[in-house]
């Protein structure tokens, strides 16, 4: 379980859209990392990952993929409660176009403390953010995810056993890569591996790069019946609605094939710790908190304003249209009054009585043949 800072999430999206539509069998030879390690098999051509000319020979002179990854990728994740992280993807996985704002907004409400930039965050590290959905169609984000959380062990660790079964499995892989065709069948005399778990690996290998070398961290969920995004919709329906039961829910998902006990949803509303709920979030998920929304009525704001002309005459034409037909005629005639107002026009108009009751304009509705007077 890990949540990506950016410089991961740019390594991750250069290492996945190298291989687009193409079955994702060759995303290891757009790997920048691999591409410092082993240059002559990768495809990528890209600048060496913002790092100095330097440090990038010296990651190919030591050939460690976990000081590799280090010295490309850095401290890459953030630290976020688990259970906030659980939360903010059952919530997108329930509603799929819930905005940041609002989820992180429902999170406060739960006493939370977790800001708009690291919600974003944990949505693009589960493929859930706008420009990650686009790979998710072919791409498992949450098994990245746990690779990604091996990855992190490992660099934190770099002596533990994590980070050394990482060196060993990408020194089978590059000798692989490196032998020739007739020798191939050398390298698993050398390397402590079988054949088929090593072939694991290189399956790994081939659709996710040097990520795919760590062992994969806790699933983000506990398997169960309900589903996180069925377990996301049931919260925010019980806030929406507190005096509904749990039986309620119980015959919902009854109906869905999912059969539980009512002692399952108890369990759930504990777990979201839903009573400690306390927002004054309003939006199209109701008013969480009171049983009836109060009736809001905006003040009036009072103003020594002088209305124009042209402004009174607006309000008489819009008050008019409740009663007779729009004069569609001469659509963009209202649109002069406002110039001819400003451009102190009135006058002159006044005084060759084109303004008057005898320069008035009738414009007649083919529909109805009622006439709608308009009169400056």
């Amino acid at each position: 379980m890990a949540v990506f800072e950016k410089r991961f999430q740019l390594f991750l999206l250069t290492l996945i859209d190298g291989d687009r539509g193409k079955n994702n069998k060759n995303t290891w030879q757009y790997d920048p990392i691999l591409s410092l390690l082993m240059p002559e098999v990768t495809l990528y051509n890209g600048i060496s990952f913002r790092i100095k000319d330097k440090e990038a020979a010296d990651v190919t002179a030591k050939q460690d993929p976990v000081y590799a990854f280090k010295m490309v990728i850095g401290p890459a994740r953030i630290d976020i409660p688990i259970d906030v992280e659980r939360r903010l993807v059952a919530l997108k996985l329930g509603f799929p176009h819930l905005p940041a704002t609002t989820a992180t907004t429902i999170l406060k409400g739960f006493g939370e403390n977790i800001e708009y930039e690291e919600t974003l965050k944990v949505f693009a590290s589960y493929g859930l953010s706008n420009l990650m959905r686009r790979f998710s169609v072919d791409r498992d984000f949450f098994e990245i995810n746990r690779r990604a959380a091996g990855w992190f062990l490992a660099i934190e660790n770099p002596d533990d056993d994590a980070a050394m079964k990482i060196r060993m499995r990408y020194q089978g892989i590059k000798d692989w890569l490196q032998a020739s065709k007739g020798k191939k069948s050398e390298v698993f005399k050398r390397i402590p591996m079988k054949r088929a778990l090593f072939f694991h690996w290189w399956n790994n290998f081939q659709r996710l790069g040097l990520l795919g070398l760590a062992d994969p961290g806790p699933e983000l969920f506990r398997r169960s019946k309900i589903g996180p995004d069925m377990e996301a919709k049931i919260v925010i329906d019980r806030l929406q609605y507190p005096e509904r039961k749990d039986s309620s829910y119980v015959e919902r998902l009854a109906t869905q094939r999912v059969n539980i006990k009512r002692n399952a949803i108890s369990k759930v509303f504990d777990r979201w710790k839903i009573n400690k709920w306390n927002s004054a979030f309003k939006s199209n998920l109701f008013r969480f908190e009171s049983d009836e929304p109060e009736d809001y009525e905006p003040d009036i704001i009072q103003s020594d304003h002088q209305a124009k002309l042209v402004e009174q005459k607006f309000l008489e034409m819009i008050k008019g249209m409740e009663f007779h037909p729009v004069p569609l005629s001469v659509p963009g005639l209202p649109m002069l009054w406002v110039y001819i107002e400003e451009l102190g026009l009135l006058p002159v108009l006044n005084q060759l009585q084109l303004s008057t009751t005898s320069g008035r304009e009738y414009y007649s509705s083919d529909i109805s043949k009622r006439r709608f007077r308009i009169s400056l």
